[in-house]
């Protein structure tokens, strides 16, 4: 008995298995475009707060020792970042939707 299964099995079409690999690799192509919105949300959710301490942190550090190099660097790490996730990653969920 299993060896006729077996057998019945080789010798099938490969048109028949056809819309199955279709299906399948259409439904991974959903689960995958669906992890990357999330992805994106989770990065977005976590860079949002990041900058804002960033800004922070280099305002507070301006003001109160002065424009050096650290604090500059902050302060510019901070806006890049903020263009980052709210100009350029808005941009990017609305061409992946």
């Amino acid at each position: 008995m299993p060896k006729q299964i077996i057998l019945d099995a080789l010798n099938l079409n490969a048109s028949q298995y056809e819309p199955v690999i279709d299906e399948v690799a259409s439904t991974l192509k959903k689960i995958l475009h669906y992890i990357l919105l999330k992805g994106v949300d989770v990065f977005v959710y976590i860079l949002r707060p990041l900058y804002i301490i960033l800004i922070v942190y280099g305002l507070i550090r301006y003001t109160a020792s002065g424009l050096n190099q650290r604090n500059r660097n902050v302060l510019v790490g901070g806006l890049v970042l903020a263009v980052f996730t709210e100009g350029i990653l808005p941009i990017l969920l609305q061409y992946l939707k």
